[in-house]
């Protein structure tokens, strides 16, 4: 077992502490379905499936997921997320480029 393996094990204890309310269903619900190429879908099952809110959906949901996904190209000076923002509606993954993550005007750290 590699460091990441125990992580992720800690990790999978932790989220069992979680509790949440349940989710009335919607059976008329149709998710969008937005066009990806096979590398595409192939880099957001990685990406889903390395996160632990995602890596416990059957097969079946992952594609409804990645389906659904959305592609968002933007320019290098946009802002992502503004610190302090307290709503959070999307999921972004990183197919391209390097995103810089900035706390009180300090550049903590990237995602490539």
């Amino acid at each position: 077992m590699n460091i990441h393996d125990e992580i992720r094990a800690k990790r999978a204890k932790e989220r069992k502490r979680i509790i949440t309310a349940p989710l009335e269903s919607v059976e008329s619900f149709k998710p969008p379905k937005f066009p990806k190429s096979e590398s595409e879908m192939e880099f957001i099952r990685k990406a889903l499936l390395d996160n632990f809110i995602f890596s416990s959906l059957s097969k079946n949901n992952i594609n409804t997921l990645i389906g659904s996904m959305e592609r968002w190209d933007c320019s290098s000076d946009t802002t992502i997320i503004e610190q302090g923002d307290t709503t959070s509606d999307f999921f972004y993954i990183v197919l391209e480029g390097v995103v810089s993550f900035v706390v009180d005007g300090r550049n903590v750290g990237q995602c490539r």
